[in-house]
Formats: structure tokens, sequence, C-alpha cells
């Protein structure tokens, strides 16, 4: 698949991905993140905050998601990160959805744990804390509070905004304050 153009200095370095994760086949989709060991709650997972020069506009990223490329992150209205590129490991980009997620965001590139994570668990993350597209897909993550459809627009839920509060990305928690709403 061919991506955009994007320009990347020489000395680029890689997001940082902890030393307690690995790429396995998951149950919810494709590839996902595991964790090989026990993780504390607060923990960093992943860190995309070397990724500034990977932005690339709305437009862009829907022409990549209609292509099958799903692997960005959402940072404002019109700017989203690409997290894998070439030749780098896919786990960069396999953190599954899931309405019970183990995983938040912290500011607008950091992935922490937000509770104490088991050897073997799938490291998730709900698309509502970090996303807001205009999407609406079915969800397979078979959580007990499963959603059953999750959409770009989950983020405006109370409920989510209770219980992620202090997960959701900068981008997100600006826009809850311009809408009225906290998180």
């Amino acid at each position: 698949m061919e991506l955009l153009a994007i320009k990347l200095e020489p000395k680029t370095r890689l997001a940082y991905l902890s030393p307690e994760l690995e790429d396995r086949n998951s149950p919810i989709e494709g590839g996902g993140l595991f964790a090989k060991e026990h993780i504390s709650k607060g923990e960093l997972l992943l860190d995309f905050s070397t990724y500034n020069d990977r932005q690339i506009s709305r437009s862009e990223a829907d022409k990549l998601y209609l292509k099958g490329f799903d692997h960005l992150l959402q940072v404002d209205d019109d700017a989203f990160v690409i997290t894998v590129l070439g030749d780098e490991p896919k786990a960069y980009g396999h953190v599954n959805h899931s309405c019970e997620p183990n995983c938040g965001i912290q500011g607008s590139y950091r992935f922490v744990a937000m509770r104490d994570i088991d050897p073997g668990e799938e490291i998730t993350i709900d698309y509502a804390m970090i996303d807001s597209s205009e999407y609406r897909i079915k969800c397979n993550c078979g959580a007990v509070r499963c959603r059953g459809v999750i959409t770009g627009e989950d983020w405006n839920i109370p409920d989510l905004q209770k219980r992620y509060a202090g997960y959701f990305s900068d981008y997100l928690q600006k826009k809850m304050k311009s809408n009225g709403t906290t998180s």
C-alpha cells in the first residue's frame, strides 16, 4: 500500500513501546498488543510524541482509511498522526478498541495503563477517548458493557466521560470543554 508522501527527518525516532508488551493475534481484530508481564496502573505503554512530523489532514487520513490503513491517531479536528510506516513494527498501531479498556491516553500521544494489567491480557483503549472522526462500526470487543456499535461521537456520552475522566486525549478534553461538558 502506498502511503501519502510523508517527508521524515533521517533521524526520526520510533515510538516508545514498553518492553512489557508483545504483538500477537487478537480475538478482537487482527493483531494486538499483549502484556508479557504484570503492568501497574499509570505505567507508560506507548508514546507517539516523536511523530509530530507525521501529521496529516482529515482528508488525507480519510483517503488512507478507505484504502484499509487505520494506523492513525487523531490529535485535532483536522490533524492525525500516522503511527506505522514502512518496515516499522506493526505493534505500534495495534491497540484495539474495547468498551471496557485497560489503557487510556494522557496528553496527546502517551498511552498509559488505566488499571493493573495481568500477563497475557490484551492492551485495549476505547476509541471514544481518542477519536471524533465520522464513523460507525460494529464493535467486536465482547466486553460485558459492549455498546455493539462504536462511533466518532461516543466521546459525547456522559457515562463514558465520567468513567474515563483523566484518560481522554488533550484534543477531546478541549472539545468537551468548548461543548460545555467535562471529562
